[in-house]
């Protein structure tokens, strides 16, 4: 692959310069919001529940155009989004575990958690032994 060459002119530098300004200021913008965490209810609620980053950084999720399903990384439960951008863990997961729903990540920024991660196949195969038993 050849790449024309590339005119740089005033109007080129320009524009350049005003762009990178501007994506510097956006970037301070959501590093200030990130570390106020001012949504924390919002980011933590009923219909979600994000790490501080994917909720105030990582808001531009880019993804194919289809139509995706995948399984929660702990449980049975399908997922389905309207893009290939698909959340990790179901929120029921998500919440029960503090972690992220989108990637994964420790909701309260923990590195090295002392909690263990619980996941619902073992719920499920508990009361299917139950069950049998019965």
């Amino acid at each position: 692959m050849h790449y024309k060459r590339r005119p740089v002119d005033s109007v080129s530098v320009s524009r350049r310069t005003d762009e990178n300004l501007r994506h510097v200021r956006d970037i301070a913008a959501r590093l200030g919001r990130y570390e106020a965490d001012a949504e924390k209810d919002v980011r933590l609620g009923d219909k979600k529940h994000l790490c501080r980053y994917c909720y105030y950084y990582a808001t531009s999720r880019i993804g194919g155009s289809a139509v995706t399903s995948s399984e929660c990384s702990l449980c049975d439960n399908t997922l389905h989004s309207g893009n290939t951008c698909i959340d990790v863990l179901c929120l029921e997961c998500a919440k029960r575990n503090n972690l992220c729903q989108h990637c994964g990540a420790d909701t309260k920024d923990r590195v090295r958690r002392r909690e263990p991660i619980t996941s619902n196949f073992n719920a499920a195969s508990d009361k299917q032994d139950d069950n049998q038993a019965r």
